[in-house]
């Protein structure tokens, strides 16, 4: 046993104590003595022989054990690869959901953004859109259609580039899900053109003159053909690539290859806006007609008001009886003359033009002070500092953070130049924080390959209110109720000249504890509001 199988009677998996000595079957040989009259006689072979069948029934025992440990083994790959497939699935189920949570997000802001007049090119585009489809918009301005919307790409900057190829990509997720790829082409080409832009920003290359006449020829070549004249040149001239031609310039017809989506995106914009010109000049035409229609009409019912009066007034000579002012005295009420509240309404005019015109350091002159410089120096303070804000929010990391869709700037420049005071929204950075646990059942199901979804468990609010009048009162914020019970809205109140802004948010307990990064300051013109929620303990 030890040479076989280094069992010893001492030490074996069987607890035998007598496993080295050979087996003897008494009563079978006793059996076999009576059977046989006494002959049958215990030999060295015969214990031989039970030692060898009993090596045997152990290797015998030990195969047994083996197969059943390959056959577990095997079972539990066979689980874990159908609890694999089981997670795959609902992880799809979960990327869908998270794709059409962000896809809403877009949509929502952007029918903010046309409501509040704060457009940015991606809402022009989906304007163009609804326009199209004869859909009902509030705020069009003709001006924003002149040009194919190619031009209105070139002149963007890097960042903004950068966030219109985000949102033209959510734009044809949505057409994709919702209109079955109805614009697919039209959005491609937009998002193309962000990404040509963005690739001649940041690709200052310094090209030749041979360069220069050779891309001439091409754009001239290419610049008056149809979009399926220049699908069949690209089918051209990749075969030819592919063949082994000798005298076949290959870098030559790379360079033109490549500049074929280029006039395949532009043809489709052209097209496209042509559609667009031609049904906004339709719409303008019928609107002239109701509007033609709306007047004779409103002169119809004028005539007619009129002879009613006519009628009335030849059964009813009297007029309502004139109250005095002085059966007013007796009351505690003062009565403004026009001329009186004019003079204080100018005198509040002139107190807020003062104190804005004291903060100005480096003018010599007050009286000499235009209303325009002092709308553009404290908009430039207020660019300045939400832009430095912003850049050193970005150094730090925004992990595991989901940025709210700021107003862009251009608009509220606009908005700002109008008037000194003209309310108007602040200037805001907001972040969603996001996590994940790694809970029992995430653990059992998921990995850092497969990673579980994300849950909110906090925001960032960063409010701009740098040119308060009243700088005495801090800005305030309350939480108030609305329809959805899983949701509430935060409002914050700063004072003249803001408006009050409100965001929706999850209905959740709050954590107050600064360790865990609560806080709530207002410093140098910024309010910031920092809260994560309290995590949920599952217990049984």
């Amino acid at each position: 046993m030890k040479r076989h199988f280094n069992y010893t009677d001492e030490c074996n998996p069987f607890g035998d104590n007598t496993l080295s000595t050979p087996f003897v079957w008494k009563l079978k040989n006793k059996y076999e003595k009576i059977k046989n009259d006494n002959k049958v006689k215990l030999t060295t072979n015969t214990l031989l022989e039970n030692s060898i069948s009993k090596i045997s029934e152990i290797e015998e025992v030990k195969k047994r054990r083996e197969e059943r440990e390959k056959e577990r083994s095997l079972l539990e790959d066979y689980k874990l690869q159908l609890e694999k497939q089981r997670n795959q699935i609902n992880i799809k189920e979960y990327k869908e959901k998270e794709q059409i949570f962000f896809i809403n997000q877009e949509i929502q802001s952007s029918n903010h953004r046309i409501s509040h007049n704060i457009v940015q090119p991606v809402d022009i585009f989906r304007m163009a859109i609804k326009i199209i489809n004869d859909e009902e918009i509030q705020n069009i301005y003709h001006s924003y259609f002149k040009f194919p919307f190619y031009n209105i790409l070139e002149g963007l900057k890097e960042t903004d580039l950068e966030n219109c190829g985000k949102q033209i990509k959510l734009h044809m997720l949505h057409d994709k899900i919702f209109n079955e790829e109805k614009y697919q082409k039209y959005w491609e080409s937009l998002l193309y053109f962000s990404g040509f832009y963005l690739d001649n920003l940041n690709n200052d290359l310094n090209h030749k003159d041979e360069d220069e006449k050779t891309s001439k020829k091409i754009e001239s070549f290419f610049e008056n053909k149809n979009f399926d004249e220049l699908t069949i040149f690209e089918e051209k001239i990749k075969k030819k690539i592919v063949s082994d031609d000798c005298n076949f310039d290959v870098n030559y017809w790379n360079s033109v290859l490549l500049k074929i989506p280029y006039f395949k995106s532009k043809y489709i914009l052209d097209d496209f806006h042509k559609k667009l010109c031609d049904r906004i000049s339709i719409n303008n035409e019928n609107t002239y007609l109701s509007h033609k229609v709306s007047q004779n009409n409103e002169k119809n019912d004028i005539i007619k008001k009129e002879e009613e009066k006519s009628i009335k007034n030849t059964f009813e000579c009297k007029s309502p009886l004139l109250f005095s002012l002085e059966s007013f005295e007796g009351d505690d009420i003062y009565i403004y003359n026009s001329e009186e509240e004019l003079e204080e309404r100018k005198k509040i005019n002139e107190e807020i033009l003062s104190k804005l015109k004291k903060k100005d350091s480096n003018s010599e002159k007050i009286n000499d002070i235009d209303e325009e410089d002092i709308i553009n120096k404290f908009y430039k303070k207020d660019k300045e500092i939400y832009d430095n804000f912003v850049r050193r929010e970005k150094k730090k990391g925004i992990k595991d953070e989901i940025i709210m869709k700021d107003i862009s700037l251009n608009a509220i420049a606009n908005s700002l130049k109008c008037s000194l005071f003209v309310t108007r929204k602040p200037l805001y950075f907001n972040r969603i924080k996001t996590s994940f646990d790694w809970n029992k059942y995430n653990k059992t199901h998921y990995d850092y390959e497969n990673t579980p979804p994300k849950y909110i468990c906090g925001y960032k609010f960063n409010i701009f209110y740098t040119n308060l009048l009243n700088k005495k009162k801090p800005p305030t914020w309350k939480l108030q109720q609305t329809d959805d019970e899983n949701k509430v809205l935060i409002i914050f109140h700063g004072g003249a000249p803001y408006l009050d802004i409100a965001f929706k948010i999850v209905n959740a307990e709050w954590s107050f504890d600064k360790n865990r990064g609560f806080r709530n300051v207002f410093d140098k013109g910024i309010l910031q509001l920092y809260f994560n929620f309290k995590k949920k303990r599952y217990r049984r």
